[in-house]
Formats: C-alpha cells, sequence, structure tokens
C-alpha cells in the first residue's frame, strides 16, 4: 500500500518554515496526539522534512506512540531538552521538554533548522503557554464524536473567538474523531453549525490501528484515515496565518 498522501496543488508553502500547526482540545482523549501524527505523516510522506513536537502541559505519549527507531540524522532536533526518534512516516519525533521549553521558542528553533512543526497540546490548547505558538500556527481542535464532548468543542470554540478575535475561527480546522465502529451520533447538524464558523471540518473515521497502543505505524492505518489526514493536513496549509493575515487586511 502507498503510504503517500496527495495534497491539494497550490495548498503548499515551498519553504518549511512557514508550516506550524497546534493541534489540541478541549478535553482529554480527543485523539489530539493520533491526529498530531497523522497531520506529520502527511506532510512528511510527499513534502517537507517534519517535526511532530509533544507540548502537552503532563508531558503527553506522543514520544512513545511514535518513536520507531533512533534517528539517523538529528540535526532538526539537536540541542533541544527533549528525546528524540523517527518514525515510520519519515518525520521526527520530539517529546516534552524537560526544562519547560517556552512552545514559540521550540517552533521558531526547529523552523531555522529548515522544518515543519507539528504540536501535539493535548487538552492544554488555552494555556498561557501556547499563546505565542498560536499567534504563529494553524490551529486544529479535535473532539471525539461524542454529545459531551462535542459540547466541549462549542465551548472552546466560542471562548477562543472571544479571546483571540473571530479571525481565530477563519483559521481553526476542526477534526472529528469516530471512536467506534458504527455510527453513535447524527452529525448533520453539528456539521452545518461548524462549517459556518470554522475553515474546515474534518472526520476521521474509526480505524483500529490508530486506535490500538503501542507504536504508531502510519503504514498500517487504513487508507480512508490516511485519506482523512491527508485532508486535514491540506486545510492547515491552506489557512496558516502567512497567508491569512494579508486576507483580513484586505476585508478590513
Amino acid at each position: 500500500m502507498s503510504t503517500v498522501i496527495p495534497l491539494r496543488a497550490g495548498s503548499a508553502p515551498t519553504d518549511p518554515a512557514e508550516v506550524s500547526v497546534l493541534v489540541g482540545a478541549g478535553h482529554g482523549g480527543a485523539g489530539t496526539t493520533t491526529t498530531t501524527l497523522g497531520i506529520a505523516a502527511a506532510l512528511a510522506a510527499p513534502m517537507y522534512p517534519v517535526v511532530a513536537a509533544d507540548t502537552t502541559s503532563d508531558g503527553g505519549n506522543l514520544f512513545t506512540r511514535a518513536a520507531a527507531a533512533p534517528l539517523s540524522a538529528p540535526t532538526l532536533v539537536s540541542g533541544l531538552p527533549a528525546p528524540s526518534a523517527d518514525t515510520t512516516s519519515g518525520a521526527v519525533v520530539l517529546g516534552a521538554a524537560a526544562d519547560r521549553t517556552d512552545p514559540a521558542l521550540i517552533d521558531a528553533l526547529i523552523a531555522s533548522r529548515g522544518a515543519a512543526r507539528v504540536f501535539d497540546a493535548g487538552a492544554a490548547v488555552d494555556a498561557a503557554r501556547h499563546t505565542g505558538l498560536r499567534r504563529s500556527s494553524t490551529l486544529v481542535l479535535c473532539s471525539v464524536v461524542r454529545a459531551e464532548p462535542l459540547t466541549r468543542l462549542r465551548e472552546i470554540l466560542g471562548r477562543a473567538a472571544a479571546v483571540h478575535g473571530p479571525g481565530e475561527l477563519a483559521r481553526t480546522v476542526v477534526v472529528l474523531t469516530h471512536t467506534l465502529p458504527d455510527p453513535v451520533l447524527d452529525l448533520t447538524p453539528v456539521l452545518i453549525g461548524l462549517r459556518r464558523a470554522v475553515a474546515d471540518v474534518i472526520e476521521v473515521p474509526f480505524d483500529s490501528a490508530a486506535a490500538a497502543p503501542g507504536l504508531f505505524d502510519h503504514r498500517a492505518l487504513a487508507p480512508s484515515s490516511l485519506s482523512a489526514y491527508g485532508r486535514i493536513a491540506t486545510a492547515a496549509l491552506a489557512v496558516r496565518p502567512s497567508t491569512e493575515q494579508p486576507r483580513r487586511q484586505e476585508n478590513a
């Protein structure tokens, strides 16, 4: 099976330093780790050198889920106080920084080394330590497809618009993750409401390979999952701040 995930032509910058994506949620268990790794795989396979980094407040499991082999070329993350490894997709995974380094500084350092960045903020996306990173990154907000998490998603979107301005939602991509093989909710009204408010809404289907504990091996994912992560990556590239800001100024 091919592991290359096609991205829409014209949606991607040529400079990896322009690509920064912050993946977060308003609750635990929302799928931020698998989404972070899925986006990193989508970008790394056809496009860029990519680093997927853990910026959760309590040190999540991004590194343990993705570390597949020792780094063959550690220059992208050399000197950073965190464990690092290669993943099955060719992206580099960076664990939580031991000294709680500012995520915006990590973003700038890795960008200066010519790599795209995908950050897993977990449920701490609203934490003060992510303020600087949010200014320079596309925001991807995750929720599992259940009633209570979707209610929390609505609340965090409302808070984002109130704190950061309505333009924040214009460059926010929402990811809805199915954790069961069969649908549990009619998502039609949810999708209609979300698509009026945010840049894009993408569903990730249930995939036993992603749900299983242990190594996240992107080569084992179903084609429908690979396609979904490719669409998320494309959407994130299309509304990155470097392209969205001039558009906002023109509309002001």
